[in-house]
């Protein structure tokens, strides 16, 4: 049906842009993103891997505006980069940012 992950997305937020009906999906993927970024925040933290000086809720936010599909699409839509690209930079900074 979609030609890539982007354009999957594309369409889903466009319609919720449209159609309030579909917000609530759009909150509900969005708080299981900050969820799964507040978990891996918290094994980190407790395998004392986090950088030194920085606060667990100061790395979950990192993780969560890094991971926000606007950016990704950005590098991969304006930036005309492949998405595996795109990725692969994506975990280089968060992992640089929190490690």
């Amino acid at each position: 049906m979609f030609s890539s992950p982007s354009a999957a997305s594309n369409t889903i937020f466009a319609l919720a842009r449209a159609q309030a009906d579909a917000l609530p999906v759009i909150d509900q993927l969005e708080a299981g993103r900050v969820q799964i970024m507040e978990h891996l925040v918290q094994r980190l933290g407790d395998a004392d891997a986090l950088a030194a000086g920085l606060s667990r809720r100061d790395a979950a936010d990192l993780l969560v505006a890094a991971t926000c599909f606007a950016g990704w699409d950005q590098i991969v839509t304006a930036r005309r980069r492949s998405p595996e690209t795109a990725t692969k930079l994506i975990i280089r900074m968060t992992l640089r940012a929190v490690t």
